[in-house]
């Protein structure tokens, strides 16, 4: 183990009070933080997901927040909570949520003390779960010039206390519009998508903070045709979703909808 930090500059905070610290172990960059019971852990500087940087991650319930997709994990063992614990599992391949590298930790003579040899996979991790199936699903046809069919949700079941909505946007060929997810004030969830049809391409997403938090995603119209989209607010700790957002999106030629506006504003 290397010695790298000393203990008494690592204090315990979680939310806006995470206070995590990026350190040198041997020849690895690695980030250890205090955890509100005052447990110490040691985790990569990066989330498996998209390579976004943790050091400006969150502490939330014990679990990294990542900054840019809110996905969970778990830094003892580096298992993901979210969206592992609220997606399907037949959906994984396209959340492809990974899992955290963790490292051995120790806590001794006032320094933290870390091993630059990662733990082992999380119990359970399957890595074929988030490859893509070799069946073809919706959407995945190559279609004529109408366009993937647009897929419509059927209505809930009475018993589901969850909020849904469903919205039908058109937009131009060619441009870019956004779409924002507003964010209970003092949460730390990321709503989940899923899309159907190939008529859009996701350019960004990421947080907005402020009094009212949104999760901002944009994307661009390609071609002409019809793309669905399934947001889900989910809680890992809850069976049933508190919230799915569907949006049905056209996308037409622009000269025959010169008067669309480019962006599509809050969703």
């Amino acid at each position: 183990m290397f010695q790298t930090v000393r203990a008494e500059e690592l204090p315990a905070g979680e939310g806006a009070a995470t206070r995590i610290r990026r350190v040198r172990a041997g020849d690895t960059y690695v980030l250890v933080a205090r955890l509100a019971d005052g447990e110490v852990v040691a985790f990569d500087a990066t989330c498996p997901h998209q390579v976004t940087e943790l050091d400006t991650a969150e502490l939330v319930d014990g679990l990294v927040s990542c900054p840019r997709h809110r996905y969970l994990y778990d830094p003892r063992s580096g298992r993901n909570v979210v969206p592992a614990c609220t997606a399907k599992r037949e959906n994984l391949w396209k959340l492809r949520p990974g899992y955290l590298p963790c490292f051995p930790v120790e806590e001794r003579d006032g320094w933290i003390w870390v091993d630059p040899r990662p733990k082992p996979a999380p119990e359970g991790y399957d890595p074929a779960l988030e490859e893509r199936p070799a069946r073809r699903r919706p959407g995945d046809e190559e279609l004529g010039p109408e366009g993937p069919e647009v897929m419509i949700p059927g209505p809930p079941p009475l018993d589901m206390p969850t909020e849904r909505s469903l919205k039908v946007i058109d937009v131009v060929a060619d441009s870019a519009f956004d779409l924002r997810l507003p964010i209970p004030p003092g949460e730390r969830q990321a709503w989940r998508m899923e899309m159907v049809g190939r008529a859009l391409t996701v350019l960004d997403e990421e947080y907005e903070p402020g009094d009212s938090p949104h999760q901002l995603v944009r994307f661009a119209a390609q071609g002409s045709g019809a793309s669905t989209l399934c947001f889900t607010y989910a809680y890992p700790d809850r069976p049933l979703p508190a919230a799915v957002r569907t949006y049905i999106v056209r996308v037409v030629p622009s000269l025959v909808a010169k008067s669309l506006e480019r962006r599509v504003g809050d969703a």
